[in-house]
C-alpha cells in the first residue's frame, strides 16, 4: 500500500495524528484529544500527507488502518487464498 513505507519519516506528533486518524476523527476532536489548535492538527496533517506521499485524508487513514495491522494480514494483501 502506497504511503505505508513512509511511515517512518513521520516524528512522534505526526505519528500520534498518523494512528488517531484510523479512528475516524476531525480534526476538532483530534486537536480536543491532543490538546493543540485545529490549526496545528492541519499543519501536522499536511506534514503526514506529505511525507506519506499520498492525496488526501482519505488515503493516510487508509494507511494508518493498514499500519495497525498485523504484519502476517497486511503481508497477505493481493496474495490468492487458493495458493
Amino acid at each position: 500500500m502506497e504511503g505505508l513505507s513512509q511511515v517512518h519519516l513521520l516524528s512522534e506528533r505526526e505519528l500520534q495524528v498518523f494512528s488517531l486518524l484510523s479512528h475516524g476523527y476531525s480534526n476538532r476532536e483530534l486537536a480536543a484529544l491532543l490538546g493543540v489548535t485545529e490549526r496545528t492538527v492541519k499543519a501536522h496533517m499536511a506534514q503526514i500527507l506529505a511525507k506519506l506521499g499520498v492525496e488526501s485524508r482519505l488515503q493516510a487513514g487508509l494507511v494508518s488502518f493498514a499500519h495497525k495491522l498485523p504484519a502476517h494480514i497486511s503481508d497477505s494483501e493481493g496474495s490468492d487464498p487458493g495458493s
